[in-house]
């Protein structure tokens, strides 16, 4: 999976996505589109083990496919109602306040 960093002031967010999505773009039933743009998400190639050590102090994440967001549940960071789905390509974000 591939993660970058995205720091704005104090603010990080953590982009994560599979590696098979990247570049791709995915429509969900009601037109919106999720684009795995690697602008965005291409950052470090990671291993599950390293997502996880840099999610667990993740201040916000935005997450893309099926690997990255099952490790987030896992990790009991997000809940499942809250997915949102493009098509096969399962989307979410925390985001702490």
């Amino acid at each position: 999976m591939y993660c970058k960093s995205h720091q704005q002031g104090t603010q990080v967010l953590l982009a994560v996505c599979d590696e098979d999505l990247l570049g791709k773009t995915f429509t969900n039933k009601n037109g919106l589109k999720l684009v795995v743009s690697p602008h965005f998400y291409k950052g470090e190639r990671l291993t599950p083990e390293q997502a996880t050590e840099k999610l667990k102090i993740a201040q916000n994440a935005n997450l893309a496919g099926e690997e990255s967001v099952s490790l987030a549940l896992s990790l009991h960071l997000l809940d499942p109602k809250n997915i949102l789905y493009f098509g096969d390509a399962p989307h979410a974000l925390i985001v702490h306040l």
